[in-house]
């Protein structure tokens, strides 16, 4: 929630003049600009006051990664995707080191959620070119053109799979094979206007269960 709002409060400007202006309270008026600024750092400290202290410079860590994306990284190709990885690795990393999960395990799954966020925020930014290229944003998506940014969105994806298929084989732990069918949505997401349409929701529930299951077993 804190990404969001502050990446709201840095496109404020640029999301008056899109389609992308009913997503956005500021840009809509909704909200001021100070209310705007606010209302990330009030997130991040209620989140920081519902995680152990043990956590808090990780948390922290993630939080400035977040800033820097919406201030800078966004306009960066490659290091855009990069940090949004970076980020929405940190919604697993961060319950599955405070539910005890193994180092390896934390990794495995950090890595995987890396790849599958790296490939969502691809295609967000081909939905977004033309915006983006308006507002002379240099996303990926604009430096690299769409085709060659459909091609890293299928490479990401199936390099999640092949990533699942390696750490089963060596492992020989069932566990990580519970990721593969968040992987295969995310590769027919492009695709599949259905599962497009509801791949955010259900990647988010499907994330919370798979960190249940593999709690429990």
């Amino acid at each position: 929630t804190f990404a969001l709002s502050i990446n709201n409060y840095f496109d404020r400007e640029n999301d008056k003049n899109s389609i992308k202006i009913r997503k956005n309270p500021i840009a809509s008026g909704k909200l001021t600009k100070r209310e705007g600024i606010a209302l990330p750092f009030l997130l991040a400290v209620i989140g920081m006051a519902l995680i152990p202290w043990q956590h808090w410079v990780l948390y922290a860590l993630f939080l400035l990664n977040g800033f820097l994306y919406s201030w800078k990284f966004k306009g960066m190709p490659l290091v855009d995707l990069a940090s949004h990885g970076i980020y929405v690795s940190a919604l697993f990393a961060i319950p599955a080191q405070s539910m005890g999960f193994s180092p390896v395990m934390i990794l495995a799954g950090s890595a995987l959620v890396f790849l599958v966020s790296t490939a969502i925020q691809m295609e967000n930014e081909i939905g977004d070119h033309d915006a983006d290229k308006k507002a002379r944003t240099m996303t990926t998506s604009v430096r690299f053109g769409i085709p060659l940014s459909k091609k890293i969105y299928y490479w990401c994806n199936m390099g999640c799979l092949a990533f699942l298929g390696a750490l089963f084989l060596v492992s020989g732990d069932f566990r990580f094979l519970i990721f593969v069918p968040l992987a295969l949505c995310s590769l027919a997401r492009l695709d599949a206007r259905i599962i497009g349409a509801n791949f955010e929701k259900l990647s988010l529930s499907y994330t919370a269960a798979a960190l249940l299951i593999i709690a429990v077993f």
